[in-house]
């Protein structure tokens, strides 16, 4: 079951409104069965028409003028005229209201607007009448509709202000005095301007001595029209939606009280000579500012679904002055930023400090401003609209539309400076927290200061990403345990197993045997073991890279008891390189350095043989680079160091790859911790050989680093310019969150973002902001209670 007020609703779309109050738009031809209290001025109007052959209407801006013959005037003409074609087939009268003032030729746009209405049914102009003068094109129609042609040219002062000395300007008056002094031609003219602008028509009357023989005064609504205004359009409502919506009487009387003239808003400006005065009641009544009050009330009641208007809901939204002020408020808050802006500005011309309004000129206006032309012209024709704040006075000048919007512009105009003044203080500190903040982190990125919580990350990124495919061209030869048991030899092995070993990598076609081995002393197989083994070495030709882990100062090592061995090896044809790695706190190795004291790292060394191209030191910003492990231990392809000594492989196993030989059994002790788990020093090896052969995907970049920290603590700064406390905090999680899924995004596809410091930025900017709004709100509370 439907309530009254929805049976309400439905009824009201039926008939295209959805209030009986028209707020501040004008009056149409369609509203006339909604415009009650000017039924008198009506027919003055009317009667001045249909009598003489000019009439002046004029009257204050804003007094309803333009509603008055839209409203009411022309559909009282058009409805006269459609009852005389049905009567003898002629509408004997033809009404056109033209306003279109603002374009280059309006000679030519009210032509066109008479030969529009006169080429309807039954009338019938050829194209050719619009080439005639504008005299002779009436006369056409007079005689097209077998009566009379009212020509009524509406708001008459925008003639003036677009074209008041250019040739369109003056062509528009020379044929309307042509006309209008062309006894012969059955039309009357009736012209609507402003009292403001009433002296521009001294410029016709030389030439019409008549002109403003008839001058109709339109004032504001009287105390019965008022009532008529409020109650009528009410009831017609109810009789067409079959409602009982009913409004208090107290309601009424207050709203005659608030909305007066003399109350609320600024009276208006006298006029000269004869006048027909169409309202003689002492009380006064803004009509707009009454339809704009009983809207807004409307519009209240009807969301709380109230059949009633109530006093009560007036006094709820503070009055008519402050619907008013609120009205204002709604219109220059919907603007953009930078209009709302150029409002401001401009009002700040058009209002003194002491509520007084000024007429400026739209050249003033620029050049006191300081805003755009086009940026201004825009503004100024929001605010001079249907909005009607400002409006346009004598000389093309602007002022605010009534003297009572003066202290709703000083109070909005305040509001807006101050949030202004705290928007421009808050973005200064929000900023200034987030050089400090950027200052700070950087300063921690570059001493390494979270480098464990950083190394956690990357430990965590490498869990989520999970296992990726083995290493292509890298494989272990393994001296696990199954080798000793196979082999029964005692560690270290004599050096002639190494050689033979070495011996078969090198037949079957291995790029580069890299030996993750120390060979510090000489063999225990005496010196035919150790010379067995060096020309195995040679045999390689070239091909194979030793481990050494006691390096001294000029880059020598220790191989088979010569303290020379780094020329030792130079003589065979081979290289030491280092096997050791920075190890984190815990021993966990995660980095694989560029070379330690001089001698280059083992993966450096092996990766430059096997791809014969230099390594360079450019290459590992901050000495080092991050290990992509390619996944756990077992990853690397591994074959036992005893199958290749028994010949027990595949035939091509070991061609064209790295083969790095070492220890994988656990109790030779070379397992250590990594990102990935545990995992011998042969595997480690293969991945950080592996990381240099596939260019250093997980490469450190500090520049993108520095970005991404200034980056995070700038939008939460920004962010903070807009957000409240709690949204701030939500959206300073949020924005963690999704750096996170970036970051490992990023880490999945090969690059290594930081995440300890930027979030430690976006963490530390939110606490800045957060910490500022505090003391402010406790400086705030200190001062009050002062």
């Amino acid at each position: 079951m439907t309530t009254p007020a929805e049976q309400a609703g439905a009824q009201a779309a039926m008939i295209s409104r959805t209030s009986p109050y028209q707020g501040l738009v004008p009056y149409g031809q369609d509203d006339e069965e909604w415009f009650f209290g000017r039924q008198g001025a009506r027919e003055v109007v009317l009667d001045s028409l249909r009598a003489y052959r000019v009439t002046v209407l004029y009257g204050e801006s804003g007094v309803g003028k333009s509603s008055l013959l839209r409203g009411s005037v022309l559909p009282h003409l058009s409805r006269e005229a459609e009852s005389n074609l049905e009567a003898d087939g002629t509408p004997e009268s033809l009404t056109i209201v033209f306003a279109e003032w603002s374009g280059h030729d309006p000679l030519r746009a009210l032509k066109q607007a008479v030969y529009d209405a006169a080429s309807k049914p039954p009338a019938a102009l050829r194209a050719e009448a619009l080439e005639a003068q504008l005299a002779e094109l009436l006369s056409m129609c007079a005689e097209c509709v077998g009566g009379i042609v009212f020509v009524i040219l509406d708001q008459l002062e925008e003639l003036f202000l677009y074209h008041g000395t250019d040739p369109a300007g003056r062509a528009f008056e020379d044929e309307l005095v042509g006309a209008v002094r062309r006894r012969d031609v059955a039309a009357n003219f009736l012209l609507s301007i402003r009292e403001d602008a009433l002296a521009k028509l001294d410029r016709l009357q030389s030439r019409v001595p008549d002109l403003l023989d008839n001058l109709v005064r339109l004032e504001h609504l009287d105390e019965r029209g008022a009532r008529e205004a409020i109650e009528r359009p009410l009831a017609h409502w109810n009789s067409l939606t079959s409602t009982n919506i009913s409004i208090e009487p107290a309601l009424v009387e207050q709203l005659l009280v608030e909305v007066q003239t003399g109350m609320l808003l600024a009276p208006g400006i006298g006029g000269a000579g004869y006048v027909s005065s169409i309202d003689v009641a002492a009380r006064r009544i803004e009509a707009p500012y009454l339809q704009l009050v009983l809207l807004r009330i409307w519009r209240e009641e009807r969301a709380a679904l109230s059949d009633v208007m109530r006093l009560e809901t007036l006094e709820r939204l503070g009055g008519a002055e402050r619907i008013v002020r609120t009205h204002l408020d709604d219109v220059l808050d919907k603007l953009s930023r930078r209009d709302r802006r150029a409002a401001a500005i401009a009002l700040r011309y058009l209002v003194t400090p002491s509520g007084t309004k000024i007429a400026l000129r739209m050249p003033d206006l620029i050049a006191y401003t300081g805003v755009p032309v086009d940026r201004l012209e825009r503004v100024l024709a929001v605010l001079g609209g249907e909005a009607r704040i400002l409006r346009p006075v004598a000389d093309g000048a602007y002022e605010i539309y009534h003297d009572v919007l003066a202290a709703a512009v000083l109070d909005w105009r305040r509001r807006y400076e101050e949030r202004r003044d705290r928007s421009l203080l808050a973005r200064a500190v929000a900023l200034a927290i987030a050089a400090v903040v950027i200052a700070i982190v950087f300063v921690a990125y570059e001493g390494n200061v979270f480098g464990g919580l950083e190394n956690d990350t990357l430990d965590a990124r490498f869990s989520i990403r999970g296992p990726e495919r083995p290493p292509a061209n890298v494989v272990i030869v393994g001296i696990d345990n199954a080798t000793f048991r196979h082999l029964n030899q005692q560690w270290p092995f004599p050096r002639s197993l190494d050689a033979q070993v070495l011996n078969r990598l090198a037949k079957d076609g291995a790029r580069v045997i890299a030996y993750d081995i120390q060979f510090p002393a000489p063999s225990v197989g005496g010196q035919k073991d150790d010379i067995a083994f060096l020309n195995a070495i040679k045999n390689a030709q070239g091909k194979t890279v030793f481990s050494a882990a006691a390096i001294a100062r000029n880059g020598q090592v220790m191989f088979l008891g010569s303290n020379q061995g780094t020329r030792l090896l130079s003589d065979v044809g081979s290289r030491p390189a280092s096997s050791l790695f920075p190890e984190d706190a815990g021993s966990v190795i995660r980095r694989l350095p560029y070379s330690t004291n001089g001698l280059q790292s083992f993966a450096v060394a092996t990766a430059e043989l096997a791809t014969n191209r230099r390594v360079t030191s450019a290459e590992f910003p901050g000495t080092s680079t991050a290990i992509d492990y390619l996944g756990g231990r077992g990853t690397t392809p591994e074959i036992p160091f005893w199958k290749v000594y028994q010949r027990r492989f595949a035939p091509g196993a070991f061609r064209g790859k790295v083969v790095v030989v070492g220890a994988t059994a656990p109790l030779l002790q070379d397992i250590h911790p990594t990102s990935v788990g545990s995992m011998s020093g042969p595997e480690i090896q293969a991945n950080a050989i592996d990381t240099i052969l596939r260019g250093y995907p997980l490469h450190t970049r500090t520049v993108i680093d520095f970005a991404l920290i200034a980056l995070l603590a700038v939008l939460v700064a920004l962010a903070s310019l807009r957000l409240g406390s709690l949204v701030l905090v939500a959206t300073a999680l949020g924005l963690g969150v999704l750096y996170l899924i970036a970051a490992q995004i990023a880490f999945d596809n090969g690059v290594l973002l930081s995440v300890t410091y930027p979030l430690l930025a976006l963490v530390l900017v939110t606490l800045g902001v957060l910490g500022w709004r505090s003391l402010r709100r406790s400086s705030r509370v200190y001062q009050t209670s002062i």
